[in-house]
């Protein structure tokens, strides 16, 4: 058996089988949260985490609703509804905060339901409605947590892949020679795999890590950009000393989108075991990043630490990083000479306390991302999951034409 064909068989198997809880709701905190249990055993594993299972026979609960205490591991963990539509689709409603969320879906893995995700290689029948990559498309718009992942999704749904796949079938059919036929569907696969580059942070949000000297505003910056104190802040320098994450939403022009910001701890010379297994931890955040936002304080005179971040700055960016500076507190009086080198990568200078520059600084991180290239009649097919990028990089080598085909069937569902 050929592996395209290979990539579809098993994808059919597992759907005809499979038990699979789908998160319906983005991943974000909110006042209801949404889980869909499809498949066979689908109302069997949710009684059984439900104290509704204890009281009810279970072909009774379906087309009801019902409200109910949940459990982990013997534990409640909250009170909801089941949504019941039919044995082999039920819905739960939970309070929305995170941590219930993976609670439930941990108690239904532990049923022995399989936990979908955005990128899950294979979408359940509920979302197949014409075609594999249109289910999959649906799938991720449950996901999608900001304005432009759902502009983007809804986009491919009548266009994008699906219909370039059938155009590309076409060709593939009409070409007279082999070497005609599959040079162009090769250099069209590679295009659309490297248009991922940029797509892939709207359906997952880029990791901005918030990098500099101690006290240079990290975490005032982190604070104001959240919209809430996530960050204790002070003017002693060091306060910082575990990271801390938030997912906001970004805008530039008539575009939102979201990033998840990290901020660290200042990163200089300690002898302080506490402090120093904190820089270590930034270091890690650093390695993760997908942009490193550099703050220099402007307010007080560079001092050798800052010096050396800047030497580490230039390494990065040889090394491919993305890296965006801002001067910050540009409130208060300059206190330092202005840097040429610094201010010819500059993005802008920022006040958190008076928000002075933050468009300008989310419109740099907007263009280091590459998401200048979105437009709102965007139809460029694009790939939504790890299934389809890797199907396109068969595409993009295949040697025969009926490779090529075989290839397309795959990715289409046929």
């Amino acid at each position: 058996m050929n592996k395209p064909l290979a990539h579809l068989v098993n994808a059919s198997a597992a759907l005809q089988n499979i038990t699979t809880a789908i998160p319906l709701t983005a991943r974000s905190s909110g006042a209801v949260a949404v889980i869909l249990v499809h498949g066979p055993a689908a109302l069997t594993n949710v009684l059984a985490i439900a104290d509704a299972g204890r009281k009810l026979n279970p072909c009774a609960a379906a087309g009801h609703v019902i409200r109910t205490d949940f459990y982990c591991d013997g534990e409640i963990f909250d009170n909801g509804l089941i949504v019941s539509h039919s044995p082999m689709q039920i819905e739960l409603h939970l309070h929305g905060g995170q941590a219930v969320v993976d609670t439930a879906l941990a108690a239904l893995r532990g049923q022995g339901t399989v936990i979908a995700g955005q990128t899950d290689a294979t979408a359940p029948d509920i979302w197949r409605t014409r075609s594999l990559i249109r289910g999959e498309i649906l799938q991720a718009l449950c996901h999608a947590d900001s304005d432009a992942a759902v502009d983007m999704l809804a986009g491919q749904l009548d266009h994008g892949l699906e219909m370039w796949a059938g155009q590309a079938r076409k060709q593939l059919s009409a070409a007279t020679t082999e070497q005609e036929a599959i040079w162009r569907l090769n250099a069209d696969s590679q295009w659309i795999r490297e248009q991922n580059n940029w797509w892939r942070f709207l359906l997952k949000p880029a990791v901005v890590v918030i990098f500099g000297a101690p006290n240079a505003g990290k975490s005032t910056l982190l604070n104001a950009l959240a919209g809430r104190p996530s960050s204790v802040i002070s003017d002693t320098p060091g306060t910082t000393r575990d990271w801390v994450e938030e997912t906001v939403i970004f805008s530039c022009g008539e575009m939102r989108f979201c990033v998840t910001l990290v901020d660290t701890a200042g990163i200089r010379p300690t002898h302080d075991p506490l402090e120093a297994a904190s820089i270590e931890r930034t270091e890690i955040q650093l390695n993760r990043a997908d942009v490193i936002l550099y703050l220099q304080d402007q307010s007080y005179d560079a001092g050798p630490e800052e010096r050396q971040h800047q030497q580490r700055l230039n390494a990065m960016r040889r090394a491919g990083k993305r890296v965006i500076t801002a001067s910050t507190k540009c409130d208060l009086p300059r206190c330092r000479p202005v840097d040429q080198e610094f201010q010819s990568r500059h993005a802008a200078a920022i006040s958190a306390i008076t928000m002075t520059g933050l468009p300008e600084l989310m419109a740099a991180v907007h263009d280091t991302l590459g998401l200048k290239q979105f437009t709102d009649t965007f139809r460029t097919p694009l790939c939504c999951n790890s299934r389809q990028q890797s199907l396109l990089a068969e595409l993009a080598v295949a040697p025969t034409r009926s490779d090529a085909a075989a290839t397309l069937d795959a990715l289409t569902g046929q």
